[in-house]
């Protein structure tokens, strides 16, 4: 039965609206219907012109991007490099504090010894002085002998 109720209803509606053939619209109609397609053709040219400046500015972003990943790769090859130099400098700077270490080291043994010499100068002008001082008084008792004889035999000549 409901069937049939709706079946009345949309009869109604039909008779209630006339329908006008495609070449029967009114010039209000066609006014209206220019006006909304102007408004589309603008929203678009808008909707273009938008799509445009996001694509112009997705470029600059991308260009952007690649000129950022480029210095950023350019950086990290600089830093690399300048490590390797600061290694190698260190390895050089290690290499050079060791063979200064080791020339102090012989530098200092020798000045030990040269100071134990020096220490041990005077200990031998002592005994030099001493080994002198007894060959003097020798040649001295020597010559004290020599003179004697000498005088006993001038006095008795």
């Amino acid at each position: 039965m409901s069937d049939v109720s709706n079946e009345d209803d949309s009869a109604e509606n039909d008779q209630d609206e006339t329908w006008t053939p495609p070449s029967v619209i009114s010039e209000n109609e066609t006014k209206q219907l220019e006006a909304t397609n102007n408004e589309l053709k603008k929203k678009v040219q808008n909707l273009e012109a938008t799509y445009a400046e996001e694509g112009q500015a997705k470029y600059e972003a991308e260009r952007r991007t690649e000129i950022a990943e480029k210095k950023m790769e350019d950086l990290q090859d600089r830093l690399k490099k300048e490590t390797k130099e600061k290694c190698l400098l260190s390895k050089k700077v290690i290499e050079q504090e060791r063979e200064y270490d080791a020339i102090i080291k012989k530098l200092v043994l020798e000045l030990n010894e040269t100071k134990t010499e020096l220490l041990n100068v005077p200990d031998k002008y002592q005994e030099l002085q001493r080994e002198l001082s007894k060959d003097l008084c020798e040649q001295r008792s020597e010559y004290d002998i020599e003179l004697r004889k000498v005088k006993t035999e001038a006095v008795e000549r």
